[in-house]
This record gives structure tokens, sequence and C-alpha cells, in this order.
């Protein structure tokens, strides 16, 4: 990162960085991590799920202190008025027993870094429910089920946007990639996308983490001849509330 007059660096490895991040604490709904600067122990908390959110505070924070010279100490204490994107690492809480986020990922990549965080925040069980677009790259599906494969206990694959493409297609290649699943066991094929939410959170237990994966911020689910209307928090708050909270 680049001033006029030197660069700044932060690092979670490296302690002669200018800013070292010493630790962080990863837990459902929030993150607190400390760091050092000038020999200078600092403690903070952001109201984010995911380690990955330590990183791009840093940024920010380095930006606002060294370049526009804003206390550190001050920063500090706003952070915790940060709020995550809607359906984006979404921490959603309506009284349950367990825990929910819904997230936009929806590729290979995005499973890459996410699933370990679901795996770490996961006090028992991981529930993950998703599915692939449809025409579009196929060969990713296969992909997506084997790292879903690799950490969750229980797979629930439904739409995302099929489009012109059979769901249930779609579906089977993506299980192509899921080896460690039994079928109606520990995995589902539930084209419909509220009904394997609903699925999911009728099976989720005390202190699973259920994740719903694709939609995140999205206002629709796109079939070959029809758009339907699509609020994935507002379908599980119906669910969870229809349950009586579970709590």
């Amino acid at each position: 990162m680049n001033s006029i007059n030197r660069t700044y660096t932060y690092s979670l490895k490296n302690e002669k960085a200018d800013f070292f991040i010493s630790k962080i604490n990863e837990q459902m709904g929030f993150t607190e991590f400390e760091f050092y600067h000038n020999k200078i122990k600092y403690a903070a908390r952001v109201n984010l799920t995911g380690s990955f959110n330590v990183e791009n505070v840093m940024a920010a924070l380095i930006v606002v202190s060294q370049i526009m010279n804003v206390d550190i100490s001050t920063l500090i204490c706003k952070l915790v008025n940060i709020e995550s994107l809607y359906g984006r690492m979404q921490d959603i809480n309506f009284g349950q027993d367990f825990s929910l986020i819904v997230d936009y990922a929806h590729t290979p990549g995005a499973f890459l870094k996410m699933f370990p965080i679901f795996k770490r925040l996961a006090k028992k069980r991981l529930i993950s429910v998703f599915g692939s677009a449809g025409e579009r790259d196929i060969l990713k599906r296969r992909l997506q089920g084997e790292i879903a494969d690799e950490y969750s206990d229980v797979i629930i694959l439904c739409d995302e946007d099929p489009r012109g493409e059979d769901s249930m297609q779609i579906i089977r290649d993506i299980a192509e990639g899921i080896v460690t699943k039994t079928l109606n066991k520990d995995l589902f094929f539930i084209p419909d996308r509220k009904c394997a939410i609903e699925k999911a959170i009728n099976i989720a237990c005390s202190d699973d983490l259920v994740v719903t994966l694709g939609k995140g911020h999205e206002s629709s689910i796109i079939y070959k001849d029809k758009s339907i209307f699509w609020d994935e928090q507002a379908v599980i708050k119906d669910i969870i509330l229809s349950l009586g909270n579970r709590g």
C-alpha cells in the first residue's frame, strides 16, 4: 500500500511487518484480533463472521490511520459499527438453537476459501445447501461437490439458477464429486430450494451449522421459461418461525 513517502505492510506471519496480526479469534457473528504496530499491542473486534475480514479491516485501518492521520485507538472503537453485507457471510439468527449462514459463494475458488471457515465455526455438524448455475461452467460442478464433500457432514443439493437445464442433471453433475456421502442418509437431492432449506433446518440439531450458498443477495431463481422471486433470508425466517424457533 503506497503513500507519497513510503509503503506500509501488514502480515499474519511476518513479525517485522508494520502491522503484525498476532492473534485471531473467529466466532459466529464476530471476529476478534490482536495486532502490533510500533511495538504497541492493540486489540480489536468486528461484528463480522470470518477471519478473512481481518485482512480487509487492516488494509482500511492502515489507510485511514497512516495516510489520513487518524488515531488507531479511535478507529478501533469505530470497528464495531461495521455491518456485514446482505447475503455475504451473513449470520442468520431467529432464535434457533443452531447456527445458520447465508453466503453468495458459488465457485470452486469461493468454496475453497469459505468451507474451511465454515468447518471451524461448526461446533458440531456442518450441513451445506447449494446448487450450481445452469447453462454455465459445467466443469465446476464436480469440483464444488468435491470441496463440499471434504468439509460437510451433510449435503443437500438444490436449484441455484437452472435456466434451461434439467435441475436433476445439474445435481447429478455436482454429486459426481461427492464420494463419502450416502444418498438419502447424508446426501439429499431436493431441487426445490425452499424445500431443501427446510430439510436442512429440520435435521439441524443444537450447535450444528447450516450454510446456504449461491444465492446470497440475489432476488430471483431463473428457470427456462420464468424467473421466480427469491429472498433467501425471508424464506429462512418463515421456516424457522413456523417451527417455533426451536430455541
